[in-house]
Order: structure tokens, then C-alpha cells, then sequence
């Protein structure tokens, strides 16, 4: 039960700072090519 809960935990710290950083590169796309 842990393992599986500090793997959610650990897949939730890696996938919300890559979210942010592809939103933030779509957001500068969006900005050069309007």
C-alpha cells in the first residue's frame, strides 16, 4: 500500500513540473506566432 502511494506521490512531483514547463513553452509559441 506505501509503495503504491509513494509512487503516485513521486509520479505527481515529475508530471506537474513537466506540465508546466510544455504549458509555458505553448504559451511563448502562442505569443511569437500571433
Amino acid at each position: 500500500r506505501w509503495n503504491i502511494a509513494r509512487q503516485i506521490l513521486i509520479a505527481w512531483f515529475v508530471t506537474i513540473p513537466s506540465a508546466a514547463f510544455a504549458a509555458m513553452i505553448v504559451y511563448k509559441l502562442i505569443i511569437i506566432f500571433l
